[in-house]
């Protein structure tokens, strides 16, 4: 967790002990602490948790396009000075590569179908 998801959840945490004590002691005023501290923690949280897949999505992304052009580039060597073998490890690095952005992509769409469904099914207190 990053710091922005650990301080939202904290916020969280608390404007709801806000709120519900607000309740308790028939508080109009704390509850409305509470609700505040809770809807700002929920936007914070959901702001750690954004540059957090957007972080492991994109290192992946750029790994892989990185190790395919780098692949493509060894297997064209291996073309141009004979080299089977050469040309063997560079399509291996291709491949790699694409084994990599793919991790990338698919936990990039997973991140997102995981944020939309957060946003229907989780209750704010």
């Amino acid at each position: 967790m990053n710091k922005d998801q650990i301080k939202g959840q904290s916020k969280m945490i608390g404007g709801n002990v806000k709120l519900k004590v607000g309740e308790f002691v028939d508080s109009p005023e704390l509850q409305l602490k509470g609700v505040s501290e809770l809807m700002e923690g929920y936007v914070q949280k959901s702001a750690g948790n954004i540059e957090s897949a957007f972080d492991h999505a994109a290192k992946n992304q750029i790994m892989g396009e990185s190790k395919i052009l780098a692949g493509k580039i060894q297997k064209a060597v291996g073309e141009i000075v004979d080299s089977p073998e050469l040309q063997l490890k560079g399509q291996a690095k291709k491949v790699s590569g694409y084994i990599q952005k793919g991790l990338g992509d698919a936990t990039k769409v997973v991140d997102d179908i995981s944020k939309s469904s957060d946003t229907h099914t989780q209750k704010i207190y």
